[in-house]
């Protein structure tokens, strides 16, 4: 500390520190301190003169906010949901690596495209017109699913949820949003579909044996041909 001052005293130059101090109690503060250096009558700088303020509250938010900003930056980089960005002409500004194991592209493969660019184009269409929407009404979307081509050329289901990101006028510069891969899940969903088709299909077939479907409450669900 006193030799930061004394390079500001011999260069006449104002200083700007900040440093913590030891109270009588043993706590820690932290002090600003600032200042000017004094001249004689010859111009030559001969001290420092200036005041201390306790910042302490100030610094201890700072820290909060960074630390608060740490585990945010963690949860958005391990996040195995897409986690995004784009501007109002739906350029990519922002996107965290879970694009590696969705799409199989690395995040600078992402910046600066257009969403549309990796989109399965019978859905290019849906997309333009909901996000034309959005934009007129400065609002964001829901469970929206949309196919994303992957890399190797297959196409995956993403379920998307985004807000508006607005200044303080209340203009769109874009929207931020979490994409989550439900590819899988869609898989299932048209298996179970296709086994329920062919199941029903050899049960109609069955023309010589009764076969009926009922709720608990006795609501028929199913009557095949031999019923």
């Amino acid at each position: 500390m006193d030799e930061a001052l004394a390079a500001h005293l011999d260069h006449a130059v104002p200083y700007d520190l900040e440093y913590r101090v030891r109270r009588a109690d043993g706590t820690w503060v932290w002090w600003r301190d600032t200042g000017v250096a004094q001249r004689d009558e010859q111009g030559k700088p001969f001290c420092m003169a200036g005041a201390c303020a306790d910042v302490t509250d100030r610094r201890l938010a700072e820290e909060a906010l960074l630390e608060r900003q740490d585990i945010i930056n963690a949860i958005v980089e391990t996040s195995q949901d897409w986690i995004w960005a784009i501007d109002a002409e739906g350029i990519h500004t922002f996107s965290n690596p879970a694009t590696r194991t969705i799409l199989g592209r690395e995040v600078k493969e992402i910046l600066g495209r257009k969403n549309l660019d990796f989109l399965y184009e019978e859905d290019l269409f849906k997309v333009q017109a909901i996000l034309t929407e959005c934009i007129r009404e400065r609002r964001g979307w829901e469970n929206l699913l949309l196919r994303w081509r992957h890399k190797d050329g297959t196409y995956h289901y993403l379920e998307s949820n985004a807000v508006p990101i607005l200044d303080a006028n209340g203009k769109l510069h874009g929207f931020r949003g979490v994409d989550r891969d439900i590819t899988e899940r869609k898989r299932m969903e048209q298996e179970l579909h296709e086994s329920e088709r062919r199941y029903r299909l050899v049960l109609e077939g069955l023309e010589k044996v009764a076969v009926q479907g009922y709720y608990p409450d006795g609501t028929i669900t199913f009557w095949n041909r031999g019923s």
